[in-house]
């Protein structure tokens, strides 16, 4: 039970420290709209005045691609997320072939043509089920990497509203109601 205390307080602390209700209020409102959303879980390296802390981002979800034969994120061979990064922060990647620091979550809602000079699209692929990763630009490769967590896998969490038989998207319970709405709309 001091155990369970422990970590409840460990816990609370850490959600109060990174406004972690901020993030997950985020991603369960874009699981019930969309039926299938991801939260990325990561080490911020910069948190804690450089001492380190978890991080859980949302992701939106126009912002990641998944493998088109997966079922669930085990089955997954490959994820790619995409975001827009400074030009100036890739030539460090490239040069230092360091990791990525991430991006707030409003700085990954995915643009065709960043409005911010200076800027491009950047992706961040997931590959072999989660072993390595590759960060790339639309015509070059900047980094290639091992996966830096000890797990081998992929730093994200799906979340599923409503599950559907043998797909990866799930269905959101807007949509599962929509027609009910439509037809009460049609009545009044």
């Amino acid at each position: 039970q001091q155990t369970c205390e422990g970590l409840t307080a460990a816990y609370a602390g850490w959600q109060e420290e990174n406004d972690a209700q901020r993030s997950l209020r985020l991603g369960l409102k874009n699981t019930l709209i969309y039926g299938t959303n991801h939260y990325k879980i990561r080490w911020d390296r910069n948190a804690r005045d450089g001492q380190g802390e978890v991080a859980l981002e949302p992701v939106s979800p126009y912002s990641i691609y998944h493998d088109p034969h997966a079922t669930t994120l085990a089955d997954c061979e490959w994820i790619v997320q995409g975001r827009i990064l400074s030009l100036d922060r890739i030539k460090r990647m490239g040069q230092t072939g360091e990791f990525q620091e991430g991006l707030p979550p409003e700085e990954m809602l995915r643009e065709d043509t960043p409005k911010r000079p200076e800027t491009c699209y950047a992706y961040e692929a997931w590959l072999d089920g989660g072993e390595k990763t590759v960060w790339a630009t639309e015509d070059k490769i900047i980094a290639e990497l091992p996966n830096p967590y000890a797990h081998k896998s992929f730093p994200y969490v799906r979340l599923v509203d409503i599950e559907l038989p043998d797909e990866y998207e799930g269905l959101s319970s807007i949509e599962a109601i929509l027609s009910l709405q439509r037809e009460a709309n049609e009545l009044r």
